[in-house]
């Protein structure tokens, strides 16, 4: 059933925003948006929080995006059976606030 956008976005609040995943056409690359901007996502980062914090049971994927300067959100997700229904759950396991310099990553929260 398609999103009626006019009811979801009178559920929002006035500083929610709706920003559509944009899709460049030439080389079939896609581009994640947040608030009108690229999210910029490195895999260096989660090789290295994966190697100092462990890869958790069920491991699904480890996500590193860009929030300003040289810090990232690392979201470590799992994925799991849920009885009574068909396919896995998906959830973020681990998330990390850390800050890279250079080739470190420290993990500040």
């Amino acid at each position: 059933m398609p999103i009626n956008m006019i009811e979801l976005e009178s559920c929002l609040s006035a500083s929610t925003k709706i920003v559509t995943i944009v899709t460049a056409s030439e080389n079939k690359e896609i581009i994640i948006m947040q608030n009108d901007r690229a999210l910029n996502t490195n895999p260096y980062v989660c090789k290295e929080i994966l190697e100092q914090v462990g890869k958790p049971d069920n491991f699904y994927e480890c996500k590193s995006l860009n929030v300003f300067d040289n810090k990232y959100r690392v979201n470590i997700y799992t994925k799991e059976s849920v009885e009574g229904i068909t396919g896995e759950k998906t959830r973020i396991a681990k998330s990390y606030f850390v800050r890279l310099d250079d080739d470190k990553v420290t993990i500040l929260s």
